[in-house]
């Protein structure tokens, strides 16, 4: 079984990661597909970022564990080609870094 959906916020747009089985799925042999979606004034755009982030994580991260960390500062220190996306949230901004 395979979550429904999870979304990204921006200012006034949002973007929801999807995904459904994907053909040839079964019990034993889980794959899917993803799709995002966008909404709002900026919805496109927001949802081309997140796809180009999907991309990259899928091209060059896959096969890497992952590591959350929670910044001393607000400062953005996104660098997805070294697998580093930060996640800017309201109380607590969350960096993810593929090792």
């Amino acid at each position: 079984m395979f979550p429904s959906a999870m979304t990204v916020v921006g200012d006034g747009e949002l973007a929801c990661l999807t995904w459904r089985a994907a053909e040839g799925a079964s019990v034993r042999r889980q794959c899917a597909e993803v799709g995002v979606i966008g909404h709002g004034r900026a919805g496109t755009a927001l949802t081309e970022h997140l796809t180009e982030a999907i991309h990259t994580w899928n091209d060059e991260h896959r096969q890497q564990a992952v590591c959350f960390e929670i910044p001393a500062n607000r400062s953005d220190v996104s660098d997805p080609g070294r697998g580093q996306f930060f996640l800017d949230r309201p109380h607590n901004p969350i960096t993810v870094i593929w090792h």
